[in-house]
């Protein structure tokens, strides 16, 4: 696997391989859903802005099989072998991890080309950052790139335009617990194996 620690890596058994591919496809749905109620709540105070946001984003949610091999499975794997795999290893040599995490961040958020995908990928960006910390891994990151990606594309199909405003809080506040409670279980397995 690709390797993001210099630590020696926790030996994994299959199923705990593949109950973590599961975790990372999981959480990376939960952060689209919390990310989408967040986004929505503040672009409807800027029409402006949401106008353009969604002009651009309409583009990515072309169900062409062009954009879904992109978006879904060739955008998650090159992304994260440059941001987390290359910009984040090579910056961790000279610098503290934060420093690392957030310098490719701060690039993930610029390479989106807009203000409001950059402020989005560059929290995103520091959470796969950390998450590829504490796995070890770009591997398992690069399943929870495809959960957002995946799940932002259906996003207008498992929370339709209109719902009540209580329905899409109540989902954006499981995926935050969902997204807490799989980082702090991988961090308790990690510390549990030192």
């Amino acid at each position: 696997m690709l390797r993001l620690r210099k630590e020696k890596l926790v030996k994994r058994t299959p199923k705990a391989i593949t109950i973590l591919f599961v975790k990372m496809f999981v959480m990376g749905i939960a952060i689209e859903m919390t990310a989408a109620y967040i986004l929505s709540a503040i672009l409807n105070f800027m029409p402006e802005v949401s106008e353009r946001y969604n002009s651009n984003i309409s583009t990515l949610k072309q169900f062409t099989p062009e954009m879904l091999i992109y978006v879904c499975l060739l955008a998650p794997i090159i992304e994260e072998l440059i941001f987390r795999g290359l910009i984040l290893g090579i910056i961790k040599k000279f610098a503290p991890f934060i420093v690392a995490n957030i310098t490719q961040a701060i690039v993930f958020g610029i390479y989106h080309g807009n203000w409001v995908q950059g402020i989005y990928a560059f929290l995103l960006g520091i959470l796969i950052g950390y998450v590829a910390y504490i796995t070890g891994s770009i591997v398992y990151t690069i399943v929870l790139h495809m959960g957002v990606n995946i799940s932002g594309i259906l996003i207008d199909y498992i929370i339709p335009e209109g719902t009540n405003g209580l329905i899409t809080l109540f989902i954006a506040l499981i995926s935050l617990l969902v997204i807490v409670g799989i980082i702090k279980g991988i961090n308790n397995d990690r510390l549990a194996d030192c």
